[in-house]
């Protein structure tokens, strides 16, 4: 797999909640970004961003590509939100940078979101996880990822991280991917991601199916389908 993992399957772990606050949302992101040119756009003609704006422009160049552009925005707040920590993870792992990675998810779990709620928990050890599999090797990151699964059973990140990691086992799951599928239907996930679950997960026919409603396009849909799978899955 490419070092620049898809951003389809990071999406997940992309949410909001407050800088210091002490109640933790487990909620997505609340919307679908149908264009993150215009998004980047629109706040960068802003003089004085809010918080929640602050990690969208992050979170927006992120989406385009653009890594270092987010981790740039995000270095200009003083006080980072659990899903700026989380966000800047994700992408050192991206970069390889593990130990870096690593670091941010330690200044969650310093936190007393990190302590007092298990879906913050949930993520933030499963990515912990993801980052462990290299040296871990696939036996002993499939270990660890059931032993999350009996830590954590109302969790649905210990099949989201294990689209991060060519060393987790291949979820060949029609049930686990429904939830996904589901999860799309309701705004929740972006298209990008559900198709790659739902190729991890070998419902490749649902997937081209879904693109298909999607575009009206049989020809975009497989196009689109099979960039997904080439590039992400290498």
């Amino acid at each position: 797999m490419k070092k620049r993992l898809s951003t389809s399957m990071l999406c997940l772990a992309l949410f909001g909640c407050q800088s210091t606050g002490q109640d933790y949302e487990s909620a997505e992101l609340a919307f679908n970004l149908e264009s993150y040119d215009k998004v980047i756009a629109q706040l960068s003609e802003k003089k004085k961003l809010s918080d929640r704006e602050n990690f969208l422009l992050a979170y927006s160049f992120y989406k385009n590509g653009n890594g270092d552009r987010a981790i740039y925005v995000l270095s200009t707040k003083e006080i980072l939100n659990y899903d700026d920590l989380y966000l800047l993870s994700v992408i050192y792992l991206e970069n390889g940078d593990t130990e870096r990675s690593r670091s941010y998810l330690d200044d969650i779990k310093k936190t007393q979101g990190y302590s007092g709620n298990n879906k913050l928990a949930a993520k933030v050890d499963n990515l912990y996880a993801v980052s462990q599999c290299e040296e871990l090797g696939k036996k002993q990151c499939s270990e660890r990822f059931n032993a999350l699964s009996k830590k954590y059973p109302t969790s649905e990140s210990i099949y989201n991280n294990m689209l991060l990691s060519r060393f987790a086992y291949k979820p060949d799951d029609k049930a686990n991917f429904l939830k996904i599928y589901n999860s799309y239907e309701t705004g929740t996930n972006d298209i990008e991601y559900v198709v790659l679950a739902g190729i991890v997960a070998g419902q490749d026919e649902m997937v081209i199916d879904l693109l298909n409603k999607k575009y009206k396009d049989k020809e975009k849909a497989l196009l689109i389908y099979e960039d997904i799978k080439y590039t992400s899955l290498k």
